[in-house]
């Protein structure tokens, strides 16, 4: 469990990320807690200045096709959306995986 202030700066900039690479037109799919890397311990005395926070492990990644749907049921069952399941989702699932890790 993390202090509220570190848990705010990570999932900022997991959120950032995220953003950054949708935008490019990938989706991770395997957004959970062992795919995000710090650069320092979180009980480190300049947490968070100079710190970097990392989205890991993109071999689940893909890039999004034309209409922005894919079908795949694939990454980490449970931080996965409900649509995953149904095999109609999107970049939101990223959102979604990201929430179930701040939960």
């Amino acid at each position: 469990q993390l202090p509220e202030d570190a848990a705010r700066f990570v999932l900022r900039e997991v959120l950032s990320g995220l953003e950054d690479i949708h935008r490019r037109g990938w989706m991770h799919r395997d957004v959970k807690a062992e795919n995000i890397g710090i650069s320092k311990p979180l009980d480190s005395a300049d947490f968070p200045r100079s710190c970097s926070i990392k989205i890991l492990d993109f071999d689940s990644a893909v890039v999004l096709p034309t209409n922005r749907r894919l079908t795949e049921v694939i990454g980490t069952v449970e931080n996965m959306a409900p649509e995953v399941f149904d095999g109609s989702y999107d970049e939101s699932a990223d959102c979604w995986s990201l929430g179930v890790v701040a939960y």
